[in-house]
């Protein structure tokens, strides 16, 4: 068997799985990149990519478990672009769904993905696949991006509204944040909105206190939990309202195995979801397996 370039090997698919199927709703083609980020000693798997009309940014990095190189003179980046339809059928085997994953990149522009559970010894899942050309620009570095507004949210009510945007056939959701003083404390009122069929309407509106982020912004929630129910906006101040297209929120948020999400928004800026993937979770931040999602604000919401 010949020997490949160089070997990737991540001890839980899982994290990768995920991010393949967050990319694959959006593109085609899915270009990774073996890299040191800034201030990190460990390679690690990056992603960076957006849909044909630009209207939604995913980003991931993914920890990877061992790295190894043919040549003795390790090369400090390198990159290759797969077919994302394809990369599904090759990890998505139930019967080693957190198994171990190796990728080999092979001289002849192929790589050769092997899985395999550890508790099978006996067996594994192989696929040789072949890459492509990128010929895409490396986006800017999102880990200095900080907005003005955390809104935690509850994934199973953000999805029964998606469900109801689906059944109505409304292809926009609109997100809005109300503020007001109380006493000592703020109170803040979070309201989704969608538009079906026949002018029908939906709406959820949540009720909480705020809090102050560790990154300084403002945190609100949109979550069923709380003890207020006084979600009058009458007197209140709209300090955000945005309306962003329902498939690319769906997208991200129905790979998501949690139940609440924070997600950073500010007037005339893209919302961005953040998550961390199942290993490695709570480290720092430069060496955790992350993914990010970045979707552009729509102009309007008829």
């Amino acid at each position: 068997m010949r020997a490949p370039v160089w070997t990737i090997v991540f001890e839980d698919a899982s994290a990768l799985r995920s991010v393949v199927d967050a990319v694959s709703s959006v593109m085609n083609r899915v270009t990774f990149r073996v890299a040191k980020p800034k201030d990190a000693d460990n390679y690690m798997l990056l992603f960076d990519g957006t849909d044909m009309g630009m209207s939604c940014v995913v980003s991931a990095r993914i920890v990877i478990d061992h790295v190894t190189f043919a040549s003795e003179t390790p090369p400090e980046q390198f990159s290759f672009c797969l077919e994302c339809k394809q990369l599904i059928v090759s990890i998505d085997n139930p019967s080693c769904a957190r198994g171990k994953l190796r990728i080999e990149g092979n001289e002849d522009a192929t790589v050769r993905i092997v899985m395999q559970d550890p508790d099978q010894r006996s067996h594994k899942e192989i696929s040789e696949l072949n890459t492509y050309v990128d010929e895409t620009d490396e986006l800017d570095d999102l880990d200095d991006m900080r907005l003005e507004y955390t809104l935690e949210t509850d994934l199973s009510k953000l999805k029964e509204m998606i469900k109801k945007a689906k059944k109505s056939h409304a292809e926009r959701i609109q997100i809005q944040i109300y503020l007001r003083d109380e006493a000592s404390k703020q109170i803040s009122v979070v309201v989704f909105t969608v538009k079906g069929e026949g002018y029908a309407k939906h709406s959820q509106t949540f009720c909480h206190a705020t809090q102050k982020g560790d990154d300084g912004s403002l945190m609100v929630r949109a979550a069923a939990d709380g003890e207020t129910d006084d979600d009058d906006i009458t007197n209140m101040t709209l300090v955000f309202d945005a309306v962003f297209p329902v498939d690319k929120i769906d997208a991200f948020t129905k790979i998501l195995p949690v139940r609440v999400i924070k997600t950073q928004v500010q007037n005339s800026m893209p919302l961005f979801m953040t998550h961390e993937l199942g290993c490695n979770m709570g480290g720092d931040d430069n060496t955790k397996s992350i993914i990010r999602f970045l979707i552009a604000p729509l102009n309007d919401f008829d």
